[in-house]
């Protein structure tokens, strides 16, 4: 004996559903490592950029550091020293707000995955919606008759 639950087709459904979802749920992985693997090849190349530029940048400033100084030794030594101390913290200063603003608006991680997770959780319950509504219907209409 079979029970609507347990009849071959409702099984087959069942079964056709599963694999959807299962799916569904490797491809969002596979997005997700793939953005995972494009997160760490940019953090890597935004890492040794920014260390290649601290180091090219930090010969430029000691040298134009020594240059100043060395211009300006014998009238005004501690002028040109206490300036250059000057212009330094203002350059750190705005380096810092910036990194500051750059770290609190950068998108989140995953994004793309996330927005197709959302896609898909909203089609279910749009297409589960559809479905009970159509289950109303057939009842109603088969009450009627």
């Amino acid at each position: 004996m079979t029970t609507p639950f347990t009849s071959p087709g409702t099984l087959a459904a069942g079964k056709r559903v599963l694999v959807t979802l299962m799916s569904m749920l490797q491809t969002r992985l596979e997005m997700a490592a793939l953005e995972l693997g494009e997160e760490k090849a940019r953090l890597l190349s935004l890492i040794f950029t920014g260390l290649s530029a601290l180091i090219f940048m930090s010969f430029a400033v000691l040298m134009g550091s020594l240059l100043v100084v060395a211009w300006f030794w014998e009238t005004h030594r501690m002028a040109s020293l206490a300036g250059l101390a000057v212009f330094y913290a203002f350059l750190a200063f705005v380096l810092w707000r910036r990194l500051q603003f750059a770290l609190e608006h950068q998108p989140p991680a995953f994004a793309y995955t996330l927005a197709e997770l959302a896609k898909d959780r909203d089609s279910l319950a749009k297409s589960a919606q559809d479905d009970e509504t159509r289950a109303a219907l057939e009842r109603d209409a088969g009450g009627a008759a």
